[in-house]
């Protein structure tokens, strides 16, 4: 079996080589990584389409990609490294910081998982909620748990993988919840600065307050409370059920 590991936090961040670090100890299990050259997280489903890519060898099975996506790591080693037999699966993360309910149309980490399926291969994505300290001892371990279930059996249809978040290693863990994707409480705001010579320039600045969020048997709700949130995604975002309702609007003068 192999598995293509990677992330949106970059080829040296803690949650991805932690996870890889449990990996390498399966038996028969052939573990790869290729992962961003630098951070890219809130990049999205987004391929570098304009400049060319450059594979950084760390070691064995192991690659940075210069100034590539998520999504890019996942298609170009689908080209490269495995054109010959696709892997097994692919596992994005673990990321650190939660990517709940909206958060996953921004998220890089979810976007490798999105490109994945695309392409055919079964994906599931891991993320964990920071607060004051991080550490991914647990969840790495229960991660694993979850792969080797998913290499096994995978119980999703085609173009759908698996949004995993963990609660703060701070907290107490209780076990995991399978639900839906919450509503995010987003407050939208930009921060000024000037340069020497007085020229203007912003850092954005979106943010939440999940404390603000209101309890729904969600994502949300569940990892707040110290469970593990699993929410299956699929890739059509067709609202149906609006479909009437915008024939009806359209007919209308």
């Amino acid at each position: 079996m192999r598995i293509l590991l990677t992330n949106d936090d970059g080829y040296d961040a803690a949650g991805l080589i932690a996870l890889r670090k449990r990996l390498k100890k399966i038996k028969d299990l052939e573990v790869f990584v290729v992962a961003p050259w630098s951070n890219k997280s809130a990049c999205a489903h987004s391929l570098t389409l304009n400049h060319p890519l450059s594979f950084v060898k760390i070691k064995k099975n192991y690659y940075a990609l210069k100034d590539g996506t998520p999504s890019d790591c996942v298609n170009l080693a689908f080209c490269t490294i495995f054109k010959d037999k696709l892997p097994d699966l692919v596992v994005s993360g673990i990321n650190n910081g939660a990517n709940l309910a909206e958060d996953i149309t921004y998220s890089g980490t979810a976007a490798a998982c999105m490109e994945s399926v695309l392409c055919g291969v079964n994906a599931i994505a891991f993320s964990q909620l920071y607060e004051k300290e991080v550490d991914f001892k647990r969840s790495s371990k229960l991660a694993v748990k979850l792969i080797l279930k998913l290499l096994k059996t995978n119980p999703l249809k085609k173009r759908r993988f698996l949004n995993v978040n963990y609660p703060s290693c701070e907290s107490d863990y209780k076990g995991y919840k399978v639900c839906k994707m919450g509503k995010m409480r987003y407050v939208f705001s930009s921060k000024m600065q000037k340069n020497p010579r007085g020229l203007e320039y912003y850092w954005l600045d979106s943010l939440y307050d999940l404390s603000k969020v209101k309890a729904n048997n969600d994502d949300i709700d569940f990892v707040r409370r110290g469970y593990a949130s699993i929410t299956p995604i699929k890739l059509n975002l067709t609202a149906k059920k609006e479909i009437k309702k915008v024939k009806k609007w359209l007919e209308n003068e």
